[in-house]
């Protein structure tokens, strides 16, 4: 399975760092859409290792810390991407977002959020 990685533009920080509900409550619903064209930018896709395929809550924690600096980047190599992509931070963050197959999922303040219905997952 393959999940890609959604990271949000830099100048959407100060809304996205807040929580997925303050951010649709002051900037707005988040779509799909939205995510794909105006406020993430496509970092990466990432193989995800069967035996952590079980569960949603098992795939989402897998790419949470997958996408962490230290583990990806450790010496700095992802800089080159991140800057070509014109993206602010490395380690994956509140307001980031993977797709797993047809479905978004949100990192929040706590935990994950469904994109397209608002459920906290996990």
């Amino acid at each position: 399975m393959k999940a890609n990685v959604w990271y949000w533009k830099g100048e959407y920080m100060k809304d996205m760092l807040m929580g997925w509900a303050w951010m649709e409550e002051h900037s707005g619903r988040m779509t799909e859409r939205t995510i794909k064209t105006k406020t993430h930018v496509q970092l990466t896709t990432i193989e995800v290792p069967e035996g952590v395929q079980h569960s949603t809550i098992s795939v989402l924690e897998y790419l949470f810390l997958a996408m962490q600096g230290e583990n990806w980047s450790p010496n700095g190599e992802a800089s080159e991407l991140i800057r070509s992509k014109d993206l602010t931070h490395t380690s994956m963050s509140v307001g980031d977002v993977v797709e797993v197959g047809s479905k978004l999922y949100a990192v929040d303040l706590v935990g994950w959020v469904d994109v397209a219905s608002g459920a906290i997952v996990g």
